[in-house]
């Protein structure tokens, strides 16, 4: 998000810490998912959408991009527990996690 290294960066040492925070945190979200694709793509989707802000430079348009991540967290979160909840057993892209909590 937020690692130039040109000393005209704007961002501040707390904004790359909320951003790196919220970029772990999106990524660990998107491996949660028990269906293969929608894993691969919140994966992707993350990646993605960091790397195109990286060089935002203004103090409002990076609180804008951390309010949007953090949004999107929240809704990745929702979509993992309603993935969760209407998985099947017959995937082949299983976690062992998930295996263990369906015999439970």
């Amino acid at each position: 998000f937020f690692f130039v290294n040109s000393t005209f960066n704007m961002a501040t040492k707390e904004s790359k810490k909320a951003a790196l925070s919220l970029y772990k945190q999106l990524l660990r979200s998107s491996t949660q998912f028990v269906t293969y694709n929608y894993r691969a793509y919140g994966w992707r989707h993350t990646k993605y959408t960091f790397r195109e802000n990286r060089d935002a430079t203004s103090t409002e348009e990076i609180q804008s991009c951390l309010t949007k991540a953090q949004t999107e967290l929240d809704s990745l979160r929702r979509q993992v527990i309603v993935d969760r909840m209407y998985s099947t057993n017959n995937s082949i892209h299983r976690l062992p996690i998930f295996q263990e909590a369906v015999n439970k």
